[in-house]
């Protein structure tokens, strides 16, 4: 959750570090063990309610993902290494194209995320119509 005032910097700062990790910029052992301990640290808490195991459940079927993915989570996650998370993140970003979820004032944060040039920006209505 990023604040609307701050969140063309925060865009412009993401994809800055996004664009290193797809270059040449490893991401440091304790960048590695941050992100690591965030997936792996709040995995109990968001399994806590029966609607949360339900989801967890559902994503599994959703992403045809194997019965024993949440036993085997931690392990994988342990085992992933500087060049995999590089590797991820070259596979997951396609230059050019950003998606951004903004929920609320759209108004204040469209000018300064246009003004980033980033390229064509849209803005889409729940539904996913363009409205401009």
């Amino acid at each position: 959750m990023v604040q609307t005032d701050k969140t063309a910097e925060s865009v412009a700062e993401t994809l800055k570090e996004l664009r290193g990790l797809i270059g040449a910029r490893q991401p440091t052992d304790v960048e590695i063990k941050a992100a690591k301990d965030t997936l792996v640290l709040t995995l109990p808490g968001s399994n806590e309610t029966s609607r949360e195991v339900a989801t967890s459940y559902a994503d599994i079927l959703t992403y045809g993902l194997p019965d024993s993915y949440l036993n085997e989570f931690v392990g994988k996650v342990d085992a992933l290494s500087a060049s995999d998370l590089q590797a991820a993140a070259g596979k997951a970003h396609s230059p050019g194209c950003a998606y951004l979820d903004h929920r609320r004032d759209v108004a204040a944060i469209e000018a300064p995320v246009r003004k980033l040039s980033l390229g064509e920006v849209k803005v889409l209505d729940t539904d996913g119509a363009v409205l401009r």
